[in-house]
């Protein structure tokens, strides 16, 4: 092994089982199957899941799986060029590493590539041990990205629900509450469980057993009428920097209104507690989700 490769090795720190996320792979995109499947062979002996496309066309195709981790894209591509199709990978997945391969050594070549959105850049002829290099170099870069990212996330949920337990704590901490501030509780609860922080669904609703127990009654929803609303009106929220309260008032503006779709389909919902096969009675009676 090439001593620049051996110097490689010793600044590699995860193991080679741990570069790839469950279920993601190395996709090889060369038109020469003479290198491509010894390739695809030695990556797998190194413990990596490798799939191999000999065209653009095809490998596009895979691509749409989302199950891409790196990419080593040959340039010289029979229909298309590995320069052209480098933008389309960068664009549509941004989480992809890619490394170029070329049997052209042009510094020039390689620096557009790397403007371009490359990881890394390997001329050919190129031994496979320097490819392995390269390629835990290009993964461990990557999932130390995302797992920084994912870390971040986490801290802004959890930022975000422990604000959101404690404005509602001040909110409960008084003797008496009206029906109007028990509904804004009410409200807060549906606004954190659809929060891009909280559990990001869609649409939420809160159903409640009438005063004779009899019936398991639709009280309110939180939701838009349409999945690409729902986007827009978080993004809109997120963008004003506002507090977990002041979110909660301007859902009530937006979403929570007596006219919203979701809300009165809710409201009109009435099922009898002596269904026991309703999925709703079902889980109030057991206390637990289904």
């Amino acid at each position: 092994m090439p001593e620049s490769s051996s110097g490689y090795n010793r600044r590699i720190s995860l193991p080679t089982a741990e570069l790839l996320f469950p279920g993601e792979k190395i996709y090889i995109v060369d038109d020469d199957p003479g290198i491509r499947t010894p390739l695809k062979i030695f990556l797998e002996d190194h413990g990596l899941a490798v799939v191999e496309a000999g065209r653009a066309e095809d490998f596009l195709v895979e691509l749409k799986k989302a199950d891409a981790a790196l990419v080593l894209l040959d340039i010289g591509l029979p229909d298309m060029d590995g320069k052209t199709l480098l933008p389309k990978i960068v664009e549509g997945h941004p989480d992809v590493a890619v490394v170029m391969l070329t049997g052209i050594a042009d510094l020039k070549v390689a620096i557009e590539c790397i403007r371009e959105g490359a990881d890394d850049y390997l001329a050919k002829p190129v031994q496979f041990d320097e490819i392995l290099v390269v390629v835990k170099k290009a993964l461990e870069k990557r999932r130390l990205i995302l797992e920084n990212r994912m870390y971040h996330e986490d801290l802004e949920k959890a930022h975000f629900r422990i604000n959101m337990l404690h404005q509602l704590s001040v909110k409960m901490n008084t003797a008496y509450l009206s029906t109007i501030e028990v509904d804004e509780i009410f409200q807060a609860v549906l606004v954190g469980i659809t929060a891009n922080e909280g559990l990001r669904f869609n649409r939420a609703f809160l159903a409640m057993f009438d005063d004779n127990n009899h019936y398991l009654r639709g009280k309110m929803a939180i939701g838009p009428n349409g999945r690409g609303d729902a986007g827009r009106i978080w993004g809109e929220l997120q963008s004003k920097d506002m507090n977990f309260m002041d979110i909660v008032h301007e859902f009530r503006e937006t979403f929570n209104n007596e006219d919203n779709e979701v809300n009165r389909i809710v409201k009109l919902l009435g099922v009898a507690v002596s269904d026991d096969q309703n999925i709703l009675i079902k889980s109030a009676r057991e206390r637990r989700s289904i």
